[in-house]
């Protein structure tokens, strides 16, 4: 019982190392025109609940991830340059990482 919990653990936290950062993920729905409603029936939340992960306020979870972040790649895929967008890291070239916190170089 206790491993799985650890195997969930390590596996959501790999999962949200392809996040983008929550302004990349706004500004993924604006370029295609989707509104956050029309993210939000896709994988099964509110709204209000897209509205927070793009202000980097909360996260998705389990199958909600799952879902945001094959949702998210197609969007970067209708882009000009997709890897400009999501990189393997989930970090935005402003610094902003996948959880909303900056990273400044060293």
């Amino acid at each position: 019982m206790k491993e799985n919990r650890i195997d969930f653990a390590f596996s959501e936290h790999r999962r949200r190392a392809f996040l983008p950062a929550p302004s990349r993920r706004r500004a993924l729905r604006r370029r295609v025109g989707l509104s956050q409603s029309v993210i939000a029936d896709a994988i099964g939340v509110s709204a209000p609940t897209v509205s927070r992960y793009e202000a980097g306020i909360s996260a998705p979870r389990g199958d909600v991830l799952v879902s945001y972040l094959q949702i998210l790649t197609l969007l970067a895929a209708e882009g000009d340059n997709p890897s400009d967008v999501l990189d393997a890291a989930g970090q935005a070239a402003s610094g902003e990482v996948a959880d909303g916190t900056r990273h400044e170089p060293e």
